[in-house]
């Protein structure tokens, strides 16, 4: 019975890795159309995130780093801001002192959010170069760094 449920459970999990990240067509903080669908055959990390959000300011300047670290390698950041207000935006970046060179975009609806079932702040899908969700990360720890990181560059790694 005990080798029946593990079976299930490596078989639940592999369905659930091959679910197809949502497409989407948003506006990024500078007005630009920004589509899921641009990135298929790159490795792409989807962030939700706030600014009002505490593990946030610690998040955003690691995925900074880590997308300056990988954009050579077909890597790229999608951040999907759900505040009410685009200033706000402006005044984290201003607060972290960084800006990232990837999309953010700006989702004051929370229309993407709800496309992903997102449940907290910041939440990541690593989503591989087949357009499938490999990985979900909620929260933000620093044990999330290094999982983040390997997870990312184990996509990356993956041949198609």
């Amino acid at each position: 019975m005990k080798k029946l449920a593990i079976i299930g459970l490596l078989f639940l999990t592999s369905l659930l890795r091959a679910q197809k990240a949502p497409d989407f067509e948003a506006k990024d903080i500078n007005g630009s159309d920004v589509k899921l669908a641009d990135y298929a055959g790159k490795t792409v990390l989807i962030d939700f995130w706030a600014s009002w959000c505490v593990p946030c300011r610690k998040e955003m300047p690691f995925l900074i780093e880590l997308y300056n670290e990988l954009k050579d390698r077909n890597f790229v950041v999608l951040a999907v801001n759900v505040d009410d207000d685009l200033q706000k935006v402006d005044k984290f970046f201003k607060d972290i002192k960084m800006t990232p060179a990837f999309p953010v975009i700006f989702d004051p609806e929370s229309k993407l959010p709800a496309m992903y079932e997102l449940e907290k702040f910041p939440t990541s899908f690593l989503v591989d170069k087949n357009g499938n969700i490999a990985e979900t990360f909620a929260g933000f720890t620093e044990e999330h760094k290094n999982k983040i990181r390997s997870a990312v560059e184990a996509q990356l790694n993956e041949k198609q």
